[in-house]
């Protein structure tokens, strides 16, 4: 996931204008360690993918956008990285929306090539 971060130097995260939507199943080591200490250190807002569908349903789609949110990047976790109980199947719909919207995720490997994270970029 570091990886990913520092692959984005050149396009830097602008805090207030990138919204970060996280799954809710991602394990609590990954979740403090890859998400939360980006959200703190760039300032990123971050939602998890229940709440970021919940207000989208609730309040319309546009509804980040009119925030004053320009860029989403979700980050869903794979099976390595989840949580030993499922929570929630709101990062599965969302992946699932997006990818029916044309939008393909970057994969994040594990060093054996085991995908650990799909994020997935979207305006």
């Amino acid at each position: 996931m570091d990886a990913y971060f520092e692959a984005r130097g050149e396009k830097n995260f602008s805090p207030l204008v990138t919204l970060l939507v996280v799954d809710v199943n991602m394990n609590w080591f990954s979740r403090v360690w890859y998400v939360n200490r980006r959200a703190f250190y760039q300032a990123l807002p971050v939602v998890t993918a229940d709440d970021f569908l919940k207000v989208a349903r609730e309040q319309g789609e546009n509804y980040y956008r009119e925030a004053g949110f320009e860029e989403f990047v979700f980050v869903k976790a794979e099976d390595t990285f989840r949580a030993a109980a499922v929570q929630s199947d709101a990062a599965a719909l969302l992946a699932n929306s997006l990818e029916a919207r044309g939008t393909a995720p970057k994969e994040i490997t594990r060093p054996r090539g085991i995908i650990a994270f799909k994020v997935y970029e979207f305006e």
